[in-house]
């Protein structure tokens, strides 16, 4: 009788270590995500896309001149979406000298949401909604004004992280990290305008 139940012990044990060998076969082969894999990106969900550009289509300043860029925010899905400021911005830039590239980050952290109306936004579907105007640079002038301080190509990408869910304002707002497109500025030498301007 222990030999029976012994028996069928084993067998059921047996059972459960190659059910347990299937599985972990089937998730390998099939690339199981983690759930830090599963969340949210611009590029997988296709929601949200950020783009920039220069004032005015610029995408030349003379050496010392504040560069301005215009940020705005494209749903390209066919439902409206709730986004939250974001929680933090990373402005990546390139300046290139002899083709060799020196890479210089500007990080900004930005406070909580502070109530519905200030702090979120709904983009409808299909738009696209301009959400900021930024001053740009590596200096800063005595006036408050972003600029270059190197001439030569400079190239410019922004990362934008949304982490505020506004649960707690009732709202299911967009999360993820939208990476913009490469802009390009050229820094010329200082115009004779910008000299005088500097003078006075």
């Amino acid at each position: 009788m222990n030999l029976e139940r012994r028996r069928n012990t084993y067998s059921i044990a047996s059972l459960v270590a190659l059910i347990v060998v299937f599985i972990v076969c089937q998730c390998v082969l099939s690339g199981c995500k983690s759930k830090e894999d599963s969340g949210p990106s611009s590029d997988a969900a296709g929601e949200l896309r950020l783009r920039l550009e220069t004032d005015f289509s610029r995408s030349e300043y003379s050496l010392g001149e504040t560069v301005v860029i215009r940020l705005y925010l494209k749903n390209t899905t066919d439902k409206d979406i709730v986004c939250a400021w974001q929680s933090k911005e990373e402005k990546i830039y390139t300046h290139y000298e002899n083709n060799k590239p020196i890479v210089y980050r500007d990080t900004i952290l930005f406070y909580k949401p502070v109530s519905k109306e200030k702090s979120f936004v709904t983009i409808k579907a299909g738009a696209e909604r301009h959400f900021g105007t930024s001053e740009i640079g590596e200096e800063t002038s005595k006036d408050g004004g972003k600029y270059f301080d190197k001439e030569g190509r400079w190239e410019l990408k922004i990362i934008d992280f949304y982490d505020f869910t506004g649960e707690r304002f009732g709202l299911n707002a967009w999360q993820g990290k939208l990476t913009s497109d490469v802009l390009s500025i050229n820094i010329l030498p200082r115009s004779a305008k910008t000299q005088e301007d500097k003078k006075q």
